[in-house]
């Protein structure tokens, strides 16, 4: 699904990708922020998160009530408002070039991960920011949405060691992230 926004870009978007930047948008207009950065990418990914996508929220507790509360306070310290008409906020250059990531594989239109792959490939940008303020290191969340986007099944190997429910309903043990990440 070919999407235009306001400055007439275009942006090949999956379905699951165009609900998350749906998301994304409204999140940073009923915010009030003045533009759509890769935190709010980051929320909007997670809020409709399914699949491989919500494994590896899961896997790192992520949800949308803890990053939104990480998007307000890093907001504190850039309070704007410059986008104060009517419609979503333009997107930040960031999250611009995000929504443009294409697949590994080259094939096919941008989905939720390769939204992630974009709002986390810099360092500074606000999706890096938000994860470092929850606790969660960005390149381990790269690193695992890289081995996902590249076909590799890491997080279903990873998740089985995360304390889930055993078949018979009694809960298992719960090793930190470090324990997790010496097995991908």
């Amino acid at each position: 699904m070919v999407v235009v926004d306001e400055a007439n870009e275009r942006y090949d978007l999956d379905d699951a990708g165009r609900l998350a930047l749906d998301v994304a948008l409204g999140t940073a207009g009923a915010i009030g922020d003045d533009q759509c950065g890769t935190e709010y990418l980051l929320f909007g990914v997670i809020a409709t998160a399914a699949d491989d996508v919500a494994e590896l929220a899961r896997l790192f507790a992520l949800d949308s009530l803890r990053i939104e509360r990480a998007i307000n306070k890093l907001r504190q310290h850039r309070y704007s408002l410059s986008h104060d008409g009517p419609g979503d906020p333009p997107f930040s250059p960031r999250a611009a070039r995000a929504v443009r990531t294409r697949r590994a594989d080259g094939s096919g239109p941008t989905g939720p991960f390769e939204l992630l792959h974009g709002a986390l490939c810099d360092n500074a940008s606000g999706a890096s920011q938000v994860l470092r303020e929850l606790g969660v290191r960005p390149d381990e969340v790269r690193r695992l949405e890289l081995g996902v986007r590249g076909g590799t099944q890491v997080l279903s190997e990873s998740l089985m060691i995360t304390g889930d429910a055993d078949e018979e309903g009694a809960p298992g043990e719960a090793p930190n992230i470090v324990d997790v990440q010496l097995l991908v």
